[in-house]
């Protein structure tokens, strides 16, 4: 608890802080509730606003995924193919 305090206070303190966005989604990922869930899915979407990277959208496609958003996941597998066919 300790710990997802301090991150919270930090991202709290910069929002824009990437690094700390997605440690807080992991962990509220690994709750495995629905709202902890929803938590973890806007924590990802903050980072990938900051930093769009494809393994930050393959976390938002299993989140989404998990929540049963299917067209939430539809739109974020198509963005995370479109950014594996770039890196190939």
């Amino acid at each position: 608890a300790s710990a997802l305090n301090s991150l919270d206070t930090g991202t709290k303190l910069n929002p824009n802080q990437a690094n700390a966005l997605i440690n807080l989604a992991q962990i509220k990922f690994e709750g495995n509730t629905n709202a902890s869930l929803e938590e973890s899915l806007k924590f990802f979407q903050k980072a990938d606003a900051l930093n769009e990277d494809f393994l930050l959208t393959r976390s938002l496609l299993i989140t989404a995924l998990k929540l049963r958003k299917k067209e939430l996941a539809a739109g974020y597998y198509q963005k995370y193919k479109s950014q594996i066919e770039k890196k190939i």
